[in-house]
């Protein structure tokens, strides 16, 4: 059930307001359960039947089946009025994501790259060149969302400025990941990671992956840790595969979006017990 704290957790929700009677929510369903596949990591998706939940669907004003809204919290919701093919879904919900791909070049490359490290934030940089494969502004626009808050996105037209690809040692159109601290101009001697996908999920995983993993703290030094600094833990029993869930590495940006984490006092702490 779709609950106020949700709507109001910071992130992005896209919610289908149904009625079990209602045959064009049925015609909907499978077209709402792809579109659900396809922006999987750039919003939430909420379904709330208002044949069991009536009191809730009064208050958010829904007197029509299907109702669909976007929430986040401090801007009014948004009814959707376009029709209701899997394309028009996404392109609404795109309207709606924090998204920012910068383009850059010889001129801006050096202080934005610093200025996000800097913030412990990394690059993903796509280098593309005419005729060549290449992440598109769509993709780039979904990745800028999936990734909001860990990771810059930009891209780098190497046509018009082909000294900065040369002394990045790019020659070829390609993807790359440039993490806090990576050495630009070196591939060998650096941690940057090249990815050869073009599909904005496979390449979100293995950023996600890619990122510093929790630390495992055995529960017999956990005392000692709480006694200097506040933290947020995660306690688990036995093997968690759920440890480094995309969702949990989140969690860090989402509680700073709120403002409820502070560099020093929170962290994330995974106990196994």
């Amino acid at each position: 059930m779709l609950s106020d704290a949700a709507v109001n957790s910071g992130e992005l929700w896209f919610v289908n307001f149904y009625s079990p009677g209602c045959s064009h929510c049925h015609d909907l369903a499978p077209t709402w359960r792809e579109f659900a596949k396809e922006v999987d990591g750039l919003l939430r998706i909420g379904a709330v039947n208002c044949g069991d939940d009536r009191m809730l669907c009064r208050m958010k004003g829904v007197s029509s089946y299907p109702s669909l809204y976007i929430f986040r919290s401090g801007m009014a919701a948004v009814k959707y009025n376009g029709d209701r093919s899997k394309e028009s879904l996404v392109s609404f919900a795109m309207q709606h994501v924090r998204s920012t791909v910068t383009e850059l070049s010889t001129g801006n490359f050096v202080n934005a790259i610093e200025t996000a490290f800097a913030a412990g934030i990394g690059w993903l940089i796509t280098f593309c060149s005419k005729g060549e494969d290449c992440l598109t502004s769509q993709t780039r626009l979904r990745l800028s969302g999936m990734l909001d808050g860990l990771v810059s996105v930009g891209w780098v037209d190497c046509d018009t400025q082909d000294s900065l690809c040369r002394s990045l040692d790019v020659t070829a159109s390609t993807t790359a990941y440039f993490p806090p601290g990576a050495t630009l101009n070196n591939r060998e001697k650096s941690s940057v990671l090249f990815l050869n996908s073009l599909d904005a999920k496979e390449i979100y995983m293995e950023i996600i992956h890619h990122l510093p993993d929790f630390e495992l703290l055995p529960a017999n030094k956990l005392e000692d840790r709480l006694a200097h600094h506040r933290w947020l833990v995660f306690f688990h029993f036995g093997k968690n595969e759920n440890v480094n869930d995309p969702e949990l590495k989140k969690l860090k940006t989402l509680l700073k979006n709120e403002h409820i984490q502070s560099e020093e006092l929170h962290m994330i702490l995974v106990v196994n017990t």
